[in-house]
């Protein structure tokens, strides 16, 4: 069996079916400081601190044949480590855009993939003077953010002040992105980069939250896009990942098809969150953790992705509708055909806030499955109505 080092395990609600996943198919050494992960672990290296120097310090000969991380915070130290040991991986200097929202904008730009209009500044003058310039919306995010967390919309001067603030609030170490607001219907695309070639898996149609902000509210695969229109936003999915350099791994590539056609929002070189390679597999058959732990150890991912089917599935999470304390948490028969999984965590008595207070407040979650995007996403409907939560 091959033994692969994951470095960072992340959230056990929403990453142990990844690690567990893994765990059927390699001998892992986990990287973290959290003890969930240990059960999966053929070794476990504590560390508080994830660094690429302390974790080769810590490895100490032990052989490992890959390396991979699902964690936004430690690809380029996944990278470095893979370099220093020889192993299969992507130039740590090349990932820098995937972490660094301006830098990708100003890549993107120099290779002529696209122009989109952002600046990076702590200047609240200049982004004004940006705002004026390119004109209202804008978007306001942390420059090296992620899951949506601190990205808020400006529609006006008054609103500018207010999102410059809360923006910073979540980096206050590096600078505010501020760019022009991309238009139209936003998807995900997941995609493979085998060391041949960048291949888009599917297209994942993304439910938001309520504006000004951009959290998540849930996802359907595939997305109910004209066939044409998705097919157009993997191919640049595709080419940006290949302009990019990203050549070996599994890649979330985040985009818009705008009026002025389709646009990057965001590039990802690692596993989506959101259970979203659960839907993947359970709407075309291609796992995505397997995937991406094989072409970490330099293995083949053919016979993975053989076993293609045409079917959806769909996730959406419980999020409350208004701050306040939990006063009430029923659920009811969830007689839904297409149920695969559902889950509540509100409790009564727990204190929820909302954007901008606190960010990916979550109370649970339905997923479901079907034979087209129709079909699951009734399924869905039907089961997220057997869940009621009460909020004084």
């Amino acid at each position: 069996m091959k033994r692969l080092l994951v470095v960072g395990v992340g959230s056990k609600t929403f990453r142990e079916y990844t690690l567990k996943r893994l765990a059927t198919r390699f001998e892992l050494v986990v990287v973290d400081e959290r003890g969930w992960a240990d059960s999966y672990a053929w070794k476990w290296i504590r560390v508080n601190d994830i660094d690429a120097q302390v974790v080769l310090s810590e490895l100490d000969g032990i052989r490992v044949d890959g390396v991979m991380t699902y964690s936004e915070t430690c690809l380029e130290v996944a990278a470095e480590i893979g370099r220093a040991l020889g192993l299969p991986h992507v130039d740590p200097e090349l990932l820098r855009p995937f972490r660094d929202k301006q830098l990708m904008r100003e890549r993107l730009a120099a290779l002529g993939i696209e122009q989109v209009s952002a600046i990076a500044s702590r200047d609240l003058k200049q982004v004004s003077t940006f705002a004026e310039k390119v004109g209202y919306p804008v978007v306001l995010k942390p420059r090296a953010g992620h899951s949506s967390i601190g990205v808020v919309m400006a529609s006006d001067d008054s609103e500018l002040y207010r999102a410059f603030q809360e923006a910073g609030d979540f980096e206050r170490d590096s600078d505010i992105v501020i760019e022009e607001f991309l238009d139209g219907p936003e998807v995900s695309v997941e995609c493979i980069a085998d060391g041949r070639s960048v291949r888009a898996v599917a297209v994942t149609e993304k439910r938001l939250g309520r504006p000004p902000y951009f959290e998540e509210a849930g996802h359907t695969i595939p997305s109910s896009l004209p066939l044409s229109m998705q097919l157009e936003l993997a191919s640049k999915a595709v080419q940006v990942l290949c302009v990019l350099g990203f050549s070996l791994g599994v890649a979330h590539v985040e985009i818009k098809h705008t009026s002025a056609g389709p646009r990057t929002v965001e590039v990802n070189g690692r596993l989506a969150g959101d259970f979203i390679p659960m839907l993947v597999e359970l709407a075309t058959g291609v796992d995505l953790i397997s995937c991406a732990g094989e072409i970490a150890c330099g293995g083949e991912v053919e016979g993975l992705l053989s076993n293609r089917k045409q079917e959806s599935a769909s996730i959406e999470f419980v999020i409350p509708e208004r701050e306040g304390e939990i006063t009430s948490v029923r659920v009811g028969t969830i007689k839904s055909l297409g149920l695969v999984g559902a889950e509540v965590w509100a409790e009564a008595g727990q204190a929820v806030a909302l954007p901008p207070n606190h960010f990916l407040t979550r109370l649970g979650y339905v997923m479901t499955k079907g034979p087209n995007h129709n079909d699951s996403l009734a399924a869905l409907r039907e089961a997220m109505m057997a869940i009621c939560i009460d909020i004084a």
